[in-house]
Formats: structure tokens, sequence, C-alpha cells
């Protein structure tokens, strides 16, 4: 028995493959803590896990910033928790298909030799193991681990579009708490405005529709009101249900005013940077690497696999012969089966490499879309901020003094009032929408952008 151990276990043992670099390091990564240390300082929160509920973290904070809400979404929202277990689950592939097959124990004995006086007492043991060709699990593992990259990209687009979508709703929940502030603004002036009127009015300098026109004008920003609170409810629950909590908890109010980014990179840079970075791209890519592996594996699989068998067999009575090692393989005749693999697997490579060409000129017109949506954002918020509000402020101005004299009537005043308003309106719209397509900017080049301010999407 020493003697077929000693022969056998050798043979059990050859062919085994040992985990790679390349898979030992995505093993590290994915044992490892996910890491909040930039969330606890950007929130003042002390998230734990995902399942922490983060209401006293912003119940503590004055205003919402939007890094610490892009940070929050991310560690709590389930379509990161499902893209990184999709991950997970694909890297636990590569030590499945890597790993040799079981070896095989049988045993057998001659049931007539039991308590014979004629013979010794026969029985056989045979342990044997199946080693695939040299080379077939190294391509089974590279296999398992370009699906394993492929879908830790994908983890990534759903990081990416999720903090899109988050910093979207930031925005739009900035733009709802200054359109309200600007509101209540205007109703403090119709309000001092109709005081004026009734006061003209009373002096016999100006009638009775003046004052009305007010109330009127006062009434419209009432109804105006309670349609903001009805955005700025449907905004909190949108952001609320990012959050992975109920869309009626309550949110701290966003920050008075946003700095604006100034982009550096031009549109060529842009494109360039999409085609590198942009992880659809890297993840078909990795598939495109995972079927080649698929297809080399395939072509292998033209050469035979192998069987070595040991054993102890005393149904030879003859000492010397009992002990025995055995080599066997299989025939590969059934080509018609491995040739249709191969043609697979090579289809399947010129699909992949089809979708990268096309994804690669989808993604150009992506960013040439929202990077010439950025530059028109910019061109309408510089001029809201520079000639438009400005101006609209000075009209409100001159047609206050000249009513105050006499000069022009109330509904002139009024008007100018609207003017300003609704200027001041579209001047935090455009902020908005600027904030917003400079992410969607983000997104669609799959990196943040640095600028003259150091504005750049927290990662």
């Amino acid at each position: 028995m020493r003697r077929f151990l000693s022969s056998t276990l050798p043979l059990v043992l050859f062919g085994c493959v040992g985990p790679s670099a390349h898979y030992q390091r995505l093993r590290d990564v994915a044992s490892q803590p996910i890491d909040s240390s930039w969330v606890e300082q950007r929130a003042r929160s002390a998230l734990q896990s995902r399942r922490l509920d983060t209401r006293p973290v912003f119940e503590e904070l004055e205003e919402l910033s939007i890094d610490g809400f892009v940070a929050a979404v991310q560690l709590r929202n389930p379509t990161v928790v499902a893209a990184e277990h999709a991950w997970r689950a694909a890297l636990a592939r590569y030590p499945q298909v890597t790993s040799l097959d079981d070896p095989m124990l049988s045993y057998a004995l001659g049931p007539s030799s039991i308590g014979s006086n004629n013979v010794d007492f026969a029985q056989k043991i045979e342990l044997s193991q199946k080693l695939p060709w040299p080379g077939k699990l190294g391509l089974r593992g590279e296999a398992a681990l370009s699906e394993a990259d492929a879908r830790r990209e994908e983890l990534r687009t759903a990081k990416d579009k999720l903090e899109q979508q988050a910093k979207v709703a930031f925005f739009e929940f900035y733009y709802v708490y200054r359109a309200i502030e600007t509101n209540e603004v205007n109703k403090t002036i119709l309000q001092e405005f109709k005081r004026t009127a009734e006061a003209k009015y009373a002096a016999g300098t100006a009638s009775k529709q003046d004052a009305l026109q007010a109330e009127v004008a006062h009434n419209h920003l009432l109804h105006r009101g309670i349609v903001l609170e009805r955005l700025r409810r449907v905004t909190k629950g949108r952001m609320n249900t990012l959050l992975n909590r109920s869309p009626n908890e309550e949110l701290p109010p966003p920050p008075g005013a946003l700095a604006l980014p100034t982009l550096r990179p031009v549109y060529a840079t842009l494109v360039s940077r999409s085609l590198e970075a942009r992880p659809e791209i890297r993840a078909l890519l990795h598939r495109v690497r995972g079927q080649q592996a698929t297809l080399d594996l395939a072509r292998m699989d033209f050469w035979p696999d192998f069987t070595i068998t040991g054993g102890y067999n005393s149904l030879w009575q003859q000492d010397d012969l009992q002990p025995y090692v055995g080599f066997g393989f299989n025939i590969p005749i059934q080509t018609g089966r491995r040739r249709g693999a191969v043609d697979e697997s090579t289809s399947e490579i010129f699909r992949l490499r089809a979708h990268v060409s096309e994804l690669a000129s989808n993604v150009a017109l992506e960013v040439q879309d929202a990077f010439e949506r950025v530059v028109e954002s910019e061109h309408v918020v510089e001029l809201y901020r520079s000639q438009l509000v400005p101006s609209a402020e000075e009209n409100l101005e001159a047609a206050r003094s000249e009513y105050s004299v006499g000069k022009t009537d109330f509904l002139s005043m009024l008007t100018a009032e609207r003017g300003l308003m609704e200027a001041q309106l579209e001047f935090h719209k455009a902020v908005s929408r600027y904030h917003q397509s400079f992410a969607d900017l983000e997104r669609v080049v799959g990196a943040p952008l640095f600028t003259e301010d150091g504005y750049e999407s927290p990662k």
C-alpha cells in the first residue's frame, strides 16, 4: 500500500493550477471592506454599512452638499449592491474552472475468496485522476477572469450612472429651493407695491385698479408657490429613493449658491479620454479577451485528456503483480462538435468586436452632444448673470422711481417686476441645467473632469 500511495499521489497532484496573480489581486480587492472614510468626512457621518439609516447624518447638517449626497447614494443604493455581487459571483468562477476533477476511488472484492482455504482474500483498490491537456485549465481561468473584469467594469458603469442620476436630482433640488426663495421675495415686493398703490389711491393720485392688479399678481405667486412646493416634495422623494429611503424623509436644504466650473479640456481630448475610460467599452474588450481564450480552448479540445490510474489488486496471487499504475486518454473523434465550438467562438469574437466599434462611434457622438450642451449652458448662465438679470433689476428700479412721481402707470411697474422675477428664475434654472449637463458630460466621458477652479466629481 505504501508503494501504491507513493507512486499514485504525485500523479494525482500533477497538473493542478494554482491561483494566478491577476486572480489574487482581484480576490484581495473583493475581500476588502468598503472604505467609507471619505463619506464620513464629507457628510460628517459614521456610516458603517449599507443598512445604516442616513437620517441622523443629514439631520446634523445645515445644508446638503453635492459630494456628501452622491457618496451616500453610492453607499446605499441597491443598484450598486447588485452590480458588486454580480462581479463577486463572476470572480468566484475562477477557482471552479481551474480546479481538477475530484479523484475517483473504487473498491472491489472477490466474494468467493472470503473464507476460502484455496486462495487468499482477493480485493482491488483503484485511485484515478483525470488530467486535462496542458494549458486547458489556464485558458478556462483566463476566460473566467475576463468575465470578472467585465463585471467589474459594469459595476463602474452602475456607479457612474447612479452618480449622474444623483447629481441631476440634487441640482433640480437646488433649483426648486432657489425658485421658492425667489417667489417669496417677489411676494414681499408685490405686497409693498399693493401698499403703495393703496396709499396713492387714498390720496387720489391713483386708481383702485392699481391695488387690484397687485392683488391679482400676488395671487398668481401664491399659486406658483403651491406648484413649487409640490415640485420640492417630488424632487425630495426622488432623492430619497436614490438613498433607498422612504420618499417622505426630510433632507437638509441645498447650498445657497453653486460654483460654476469652467471646462479646461477641448472636445478632441474628451473623445480620446472617453474611448479609454468608458467602462462599457472596457467591459466589451474584456469579453473579447475572454472569448479569445474560449476559442483557444475550443481548438485545444481536439487534443485528448488523460486519466492516470494507480491501484492495488490482490486478485493476482503473485505479490509482484498486485500494485499497478495505468494511463488512459479519450479519443477526440467527435470533430463535428468541436468544429462547431470553434465556429461559435469565432463568430462571438466578431460580434463583440462589432459592438466595440459601434459603441466607440456612439460614445464619440454622446461626448459631442454633452460637450455642446455644457458650452451652451455656460453661455446662457453668463448671459443671465451679466446682462439679463442686471438689466431687469435696473428696469424695475426705474419703473418704481417713475411710478412714485407719477411718470408711469402701475402696470409698467408690475410688468418690470415680473420681468425681474422671470429673469431670476431662468438664471437659477440655467445654473441647475449647467451642472446637470456637466454631470452628464462626466458620465459619457467616463472620468472626472478637472477644471480651473478644482471642480471634480467625487469617486
